[in-house]
């Protein structure tokens, strides 16, 4: 009899604890915060061209590739101002026997060419480009106006270019 006795106790005790509450109130509504990080790797490419030759070609034009950023960014494309020695008065190249020529420059826009600014009066920038835009929104194209003098020493006159391509927030 102990036997069933301490069956029906340990049966009892089971179906007991196999009962789960459940609280009820009057509450209509509830919610939860919900979050999710994302961060984008910007992922764009420049297209500058690598030699250029005045003789042949007005100016040259700054393209893109690829422009996937964030939408509050944007690429910029400036002159590096240390680097190239571009100042207002525009860059020098050199030529035979160390004589110099300056040339002024312009930046304008690649679809108006008749927005063109000194480069100085752009802060040497001279493509802004937006995501997933191919072509500069502002500027993007540059040109070298040689000033050619009358003791201009004939011959090949050359500059290196120097760019700093730069990730920025919107303004």
């Amino acid at each position: 009899m102990m036997k069933k006795a301490l069956a029906l106790l340990f049966s009892f005790t089971i179906v007991a604890s196999m009962a789960i509450p459940a609280f009820a109130s009057n509450e209509t509504s509830a919610y939860t915060e919900l979050s999710y990080s994302y961060e984008r790797e910007p992922d764009y490419v420049i297209n500058i061209p690598t030699s250029f030759n005045i003789n042949y070609t007005e100016y040259i034009s700054i393209t893109s590739s690829k422009m996937d950023i964030d939408a509050n960014k944007r690429v910029k494309v400036k002159f590096d101002e240390e680097r190239t020695g571009i100042s207002p008065n525009g860059i020098s190249l050199v030529g035979p026997e160390g004589s110099s020529l300056r040339c002024d420059v312009w930046v304008s826009s690649l679809a108006d060419p008749n927005t063109q600014v000194r480069a100085d009066k752009a802060s040497y920038a001279v493509a802004f480009f937006d995501n997933y835009s191919t072509s500069p929104y502002q500027y993007g194209r540059i040109c070298f106006v040689p000033d050619i003098l009358p003791d201009t020493v004939s011959g090949t006159y050359t500059k290196t270019v120097y760019f700093e391509i730069i990730l920025e927030e919107k303004p």
